[in-house]
């Protein structure tokens, strides 16, 4: 399953493998998963994720070493 906050994923191949989801019914529905794994990165488009990172815990994987762009943002 796939979360975001973007009206449409470029890769095809993603979206033809995975439900896509918006941000508001993962909230709705977050219940229904064993596990959440957050992908973040050094870019404004992850800036969602803090605050439902920290209403829905889950494990965080980094895709880059520092976060000082996201913040700043």
């Amino acid at each position: 399953e796939l979360v975001t906050d973007l009206q449409a994923i470029d890769k095809r191949e993603l979206s033809e493998s995975f439900p896509l989801h918006s941000v508001e019914w993962f909230r709705n529905n977050a219940s229904a998963f064993d596990r959440v794994l957050y992908h973040f990165g050094n870019s404004e488009f992850h800036q969602h994720m803090f605050s439902l990172l920290e209403e829905i815990p889950g494990t965080v994987v980094l895709h880059d070493f520092y976060l000082s762009g996201i913040q700043a943002h």
